[in-house]
């Protein structure tokens, strides 16, 4: 009304951006788009890429992946050519998730490096804090634990630096699935509370806090605790519908589906899937729509609904076969094969198996592999293909003893990462607003010496003699 277009068009922008907290994702890029045309009509090209880049978040927090990273390169290329480096480093940010997703892995990780390296330039701490989270879970994607360790420690040692109790918690909460991953459920769980003391009595962040209660739900979930489970879960999801977090509340029904599949109860599981299902869709949440329609199929197949079951399954292909999110793809085939074999149609079963052994051995899934490469000779074998069934086996054999190569290495990391815990225990603790505040003063009194000596010395003896008993891999998807 009064001329001013600049301010107008922060105006939209900022309006947008509580759109998207509102999901109302439609609206909010309209907002965008109407900031953009401002400033190109009136010259100030310096907000469009602060436009493009919010528009692109949109498409992301859709699954809409292409036009994601279409729309980051473009806010990319005025961020450069403005020398807004803090915008920079956070679209490289953006950019190298996309990837990671999309699983080009080796584009992603040169996309975090760099806005890491860009914001340690620039002592963005608090960025710096999120670079390092995300690097540390590319590298417990690929089974590196003790870098993924590394990097999650030196996130949480920033975090009390610069007295960030939200980067203490996410850092606490990182290690704590990493533990979780690996089977270390008590170390996991132990590290979740010392993340909820710390949201509790230090930080608003209820979405954060959220996020930790639930994290302790899946671990209980594994210990097969499972009226503990769904207490941590509904008490997740009463805070998440009190924010209004309608993804966050999708994924609580999609965690209690699971606990009550777990415990045989599919009427109940098919019930909370379902509400998830419906949320994901009300808000564009692509992948998240796949992966409630995987679960709903494995619900009917669990009820012998076979045909219901597939129809679920070539659902959920169909989105994953969109988003190209290649291991997705092949864990559907694997399990349309199974389908396929449990109907003793052998022949379709092999032709599904077949399509996931491609792309497990494209992307290097070695654990996928040998078990499609199992059921492949299995099936090979009651359709008289002797000689595929062979050359299947053999593939099989190899693959088998690669992963238990891979296996004595991991279960020597395990063994480490489980003594630096036990080793930090005390220093790595919170137990007062002291320890936030101001950088923990880590003097231990000569019991606390002798006593973290001594759990050193029982725990030498225990991984001495369950060395001797247990073995396998704990394989997280």
């Amino acid at each position: 009304e009064v001329g001013q277009p600049e301010s107008l068009s922060k105006i939209l922008g900022n309006k947008g951006n509580v759109l998207i907290d509102l999901y109302a994702f439609d609206e909010a890029k309209l907002n965008f788009k109407k900031c953009i045309k401002i400033c190109e009509e009136t010259g100030i090209q310096k907000g469009i890429g602060s436009a493009l880049n919010s528009i692109g978040i949109i498409y992301q927090k859709q699954s809409n992946y292409k036009l994601a990273l279409e729309n980051f390169e473009k806010s990319l290329e005025y961020f450069v050519k403005f020398g807004q480096d803090r915008n920079v480093a956070n679209t490289y940010h953006k950019i190298g998730e996309v990837q990671h997703v999309l699983g080009n892995n080796e584009l992603a990780f040169d996309y975090l490096l760099n806005s890491l390296t860009i914001r340690k330039e620039l002592n963005d701490k608090i960025g710096e804090v999120e670079s390092l989270l995300f690097i540390g879970e590319y590298y417990k994607d690929l089974g590196n634990y003790d870098n993924a360790l590394s990097y999650f420690n030196e996130s949480f040692a920033i975090s009390e630096e610069v007295q960030d109790s939200t980067g203490i918690a996410n850092s606490l909460n990182k290690i704590g699935r990493l533990y979780h991953n690996q089977g270390n459920f008590e170390e996991a769980l132990d590290v979740y509370r010392k993340s909820l003391s710390v949201m509790k009595n230090f930080n608003n962040r209820k979405d954060v806090l959220s996020s930790t209660i639930c994290f302790m739900g899946e671990t209980l979930s594994k210990m097969k605790m499972s009226d503990n489970a769904l207490k941590q879960y509904n008490e997740s999801l009463e805070i998440r519908l009190e924010i209004n977090d309608k993804k966050g509340i999708a994924e609580c029904y999609n965690n209690i589906a699971t606990v009550y599949f777990q415990i045989e109860n599919p009427k109940l599981a098919l019930d909370y899937h379902l509400k998830s299902l419906e949320i994901k869709r009300e808000i564009g949440f692509l992948k998240g729509e796949a992966i409630s329609l995987y679960h709903i199929g494995e619900v009917y197949s669990y009820r012998k609904d076979y045909v219901e079951s597939l129809a679920n399954f070539k659902a959920a292909l169909k989105i994953f076969k969109k988003l190209n999110i290649k291991n997705r793809i092949a864990n559907v085939h694997f399990t349309i094969g199974y389908l396929e074999e449990e109907q003793q149609r052998f022949n379709n079963a092999i032709h599904s198996y077949n399509k996931a052994k491609s792309i497990q051995t494209e992307i290097g899934d070695l654990y996928g592999l040998s078990r499609t490469l199992k059921n492949l000779y299995k099936n090979l074998r009651r359709t008289n293909n002797s000689i595929d069934a062979l050359l299947n086996y053999e593939e099989y054999i190899s693959v088998k003893d690669s992963l238990t190569k891979i296996d004595g290495i991991e279960k020597e990391k395990e063994r480490f990462i489980h003594e630096k815990y036990l080793l930090k225990i005390q220093a790595d603790s919170i137990v007062s607003a002291n320890e936030i505040k101001i950088q923990q003063e880590k003097v231990y009194t000569k019991d606390a010496e002798n006593e973290k000596l001594t759990q050193q010395k029982y725990f030498l003896f225990g991984v001495i003699s369950l060395a001797f008993i247990f073995g396998g891999f704990i394989f997280n998807r």
